[in-house]
């Protein structure tokens, strides 16, 4: 008498066969080539320097990349920005975006749980799941990196187009499916962090961070970071 295959594992295989068939297709489902004249996005133009109760803070200096590092970077997105808000309180945030302009092929996303781990940090309450954001419920992913005495709380998504992928799968699925349809689409990294161990306090902060971002923006830009209304 068979056993039957739990779902999650049942899930996990079929993920398994589509990568391998998506790996061997490459070249027939790579997506078409941009062409050379194609706009390219500025984010340090498209996003405000200032927005609701926050502001750049001139005080932190960023730290200029490895060269090693700043062409890994660049090997997977074409644009990206990295900044520090402070507001009126004194409270900090962090904002990283990374712009693609064409998702698929070689270009591999940057899951932030793996790239924290890479750089010595322990990651701990990883989940994933909806949240309201920017008046739209997304799917994000919210974790805890920790390195010595720093606690970071996070929450970051990926988009493609203006679809909020919900995880691997989801992402998987859709670039196979416009690789079919020989299409092509852009895509954002939107990263927000603080460092505090007041871990419920700052998860719900960079929420009321969000929503002040996507209100200083233009609609269409808004759509482009957090997703279709």
């Amino acid at each position: 008498m068979s056993t039957p295959v739990p779902g999650k594992v049942l899930r996990a295989g079929v993920l398994s066969v589509l990568m391998i068939l998506s790996s061997g297709a490459a070249v027939l489902l790579a997506p078409p080539e941009l062409p050379d004249n194609m706009a390219k996005v500025s984010l340090d133009s498209e996003i405000p320097q200032a927005f609701g109760d926050w502001k750049v803070d001139r005080s932190i200096v960023p730290v200029a990349m490895s060269a090693d590092v700043e062409s890994a970077l660049y090997e997977v997105y074409d644009a990206v920005l990295g900044r520090t808000y402070v507001n009126s309180r004194g409270e900090r945030m962090m904002l990283s975006v990374g712009y693609t302009r064409q998702q698929g092929g070689k270009q591999k996303p940057h899951w932030q749980e793996i790239c924290y781990r890479a750089q010595g940090f322990a990651v701990d309450n990883l989940t994933r799941g909806p949240q309201r954001v920017a008046g739209r419920v997304i799917p994000v992913t919210r974790m805890v990196a920790k390195q010595n005495a720093r606690i970071e709380p996070v929450t970051y998504w990926l988009t493609l187009g203006d679809h909020v992928v919900e995880d691997r799968w989801d992402r998987l699925v859709r670039l196979l499916a416009m690789g079919l349809q020989r299409e092509t689409t852009d895509g954002y990294l939107v990263r927000i962090s603080s460092v505090t161990d007041r871990t419920t306090e700052a998860f719900a902060a960079q929420v009321q961070f969000a929503d002040d971002l996507a209100g200083a923006l233009p609609p269409d830009r808004a759509r482009r970071l957090f997703g279709r209304l």
